[in-house]
């Protein structure tokens, strides 16, 4: 393991108990009304209507449901994110806890209609939109684009039956 795995994984650990841990903490100081948070309007999404669950075990869910989802699609909508977007996310943020929507009235079915929906009327658009956020430059991932894939696939060691690794460029033609 090289050092940059072993901080990697400490990281993860690290990461994992903020997620967990802070929650908790968060959930209960709103519990107590040591703190409060003012949040986006109910009618807004109904991302913040998941906010409704007041148990301890809860606390992850529902912090997440207030910063992460809620918040998240507020300042997205302000920031004037096309709104094909905002559908695509609220669909996919209501498939981490579809029996809730559900039982707010929005059947598993009505769910999955929904976002179907919503991804046909953003996949026309799509490489505009992704265009628009302007997230090029953050996006490391070599399947990105053909000529990149294709500068990764080259790098790719080839097996030889006999021979083990090789530099066989016979991959070329699958480019």
């Amino acid at each position: 393991m090289t050092d940059r795995d072993l901080n990697d994984t400490k990281g993860a650990a690290i990461a994992k108990g903020d997620l967990l841990g802070l929650p908790i903490r968060l959930f209960a100081q709103l519990l107590l009304g040591r703190c409060t948070l003012d949040l986006p309007p109910a009618a807004e999404s109904l991302l913040v209507q998941h906010f409704n669950a007041p148990i301890l075990p809860q606390s992850q869910p529902v912090i997440e449901a207030i910063g992460w989802h809620a918040f998240a699609y507020s300042h997205a909508k302000e920031a004037k994110l096309p709104q094909a977007i905002l559908n695509v996310y609220e669909c996919a943020v209501m498939r981490q806890d579809a029996a809730w929507y559900s039982e707010m009235g929005i059947t598993r079915g009505e769910q999955r209609l929904r976002e179907d929906r919503a991804v046909d009327a953003m996949l026309p658009d799509v490489a505009v939109l992704l265009e628009g956020l302007d997230v090029a430059e953050y996006v490391t991932a070599p399947i990105v684009s053909s000529e990149a894939w294709k500068a990764y696939a080259a790098q790719l060691p080839t097996f030889v039956a006999g021979d083990g690794i090789s530099r066989d460029k016979s991959i070329e033609r699958y480019l």
